[in-house]
């Protein structure tokens, strides 16, 4: 096999471990980010001067 050949499942096994670390970040964060943005809207709303 040659050297070409060799990289290319390591490539693909690191691509495939990166893409899976992505994914379970945002899917931990997104609600995170959806509750400070309904906190933050909430506040804005609420703390109007009318």
């Amino acid at each position: 096999m040659t050297d070409d050949t060799k990289a290319k499942p390591k490539l693909v096994g690191l691509s495939a471990l990166v893409l899976l670390l992505s994914l379970f970040a945002i899917r931990v964060l997104v609600p995170w980010v959806i509750s400070v943005l309904l906190e933050y809207g909430a506040f804005k709303l609420l703390s109007k001067d009318s």
